[in-house]
């Protein structure tokens, strides 16, 4: 999945890392303010999300 390093309202935007798990998503000290989605999304759908449908779903590591 994707790892994010901020969380709004169920969604994000500031990719961390892409290909991880979620342990090794929230495992870092910066947890509590790191989300993590399930789905490993491409540039052009990342893109689409990000900028036009106001972030990705995520949900938040702690």
């Amino acid at each position: 999945g994707i790892c994010w390093s901020s969380i709004n309202n169920g969604k994000c935007k500031e990719l961390m890392s892409q290909g991880v798990t979620r342990e090794e998503c929230c495992a870092s000290n910066a947890a509590a303010a790191t989300a993590y989605s399930d789905e490993d999304l491409d540039s052009g759908s990342l893109f689409f999300w990000r900028v036009l449908g106001g972030g990705v779903q995520c949900r938040p590591c702690r």
